[in-house]
């Protein structure tokens, strides 16, 4: 055997003796299975990513001299009233309809007597006219004091002093003068019923303002006609 074949054979029978006496590498069943499956190594490396985001304590952004949000403030923005609707706020509005009911009481009286008394060629129009103005004045007293009465204040009407007037001109001026102050009147107190949320009262406030308007509309036609 030429010498450059024995150190051929010498080399590999020293490589395989080697190779027998290797122990097989002991590698972690997690190592593995990663080895095995790449994916499943980038899911293990974005949960610990994960879990180092989730134990970073969280930084307080509200400022040290914070102070807490006015409600009062909030309330308005919102448009909710808050108005006071106690015993006070009652009062004021009992007082507003105490005057309401003593000026259409004597409105009430004058439109009567104005239809007893009138007189001339128009007797009879006017004599109609001024019942319906009276009526109509009378029936409304009584809504005018049960309202009151809700509001635990009691009622003291007086009737006062009619106007004379010595024709069916001056009569419808003085109606026509009376009338105009109730309409501001009723206005004021309708202001005053929605100021305290008394929606009911308003309601029936609302309702005598549009008749007062309709008299005050028929009383001027027959003033432009005279």
């Amino acid at each position: 055997m030429a010498p450059i074949d024995r150190i051929k054979k010498k080399n590999n029978t020293t490589i395989s003796i080697a190779l027998m006496k290797m122990k097989p590498m002991s590698h972690d069943k997690a190592q593995m299975d990663a080895m095995s499956n790449p994916q499943s190594d980038m899911n293990m490396s974005m949960q610990n990513d994960t879990n180092n985001t989730d134990a970073t304590p969280t930084k307080n952004t509200t400022p040290r001299n914070a102070t807490p949000t006015d409600t009062n403030q909030n309330d308005t923005q919102s448009g909710t009233n808050t108005t006071n609707t106690g015993p006070e706020t009652q009062g004021a509005l009992a007082v507003e309809l105490q005057d309401l009911l003593d000026n259409v009481s004597e409105y009430y009286i004058t439109a009567h007597q104005f239809h007893w008394n009138v007189v001339g060629p128009d007797f009879a129009e006017f004599h109609k006219f001024f019942n319906k103005i009276y009526n109509d004045a009378w029936n409304s007293l009584d809504g005018l004091a049960e309202n009151i009465r809700k509001l635990d204040q009691m009622v003291d009407i007086q009737f006062g002093q009619p106007d004379q007037c010595n024709n069916v001109q001056e009569m419808l001026g003085c109606l026509s003068d009376m009338n105009t102050a109730l309409i501001d009147q009723y206005k004021n107190t309708i202001d005053c019923a929605d100021k305290y949320r008394e929606q009911g009262i308003l309601n029936f406030l609302a309702d005598r303002l549009d008749t007062h308007q309709m008299f005050q509309w028929q009383i001027s036609s027959f003033l432009k006609s005279a």
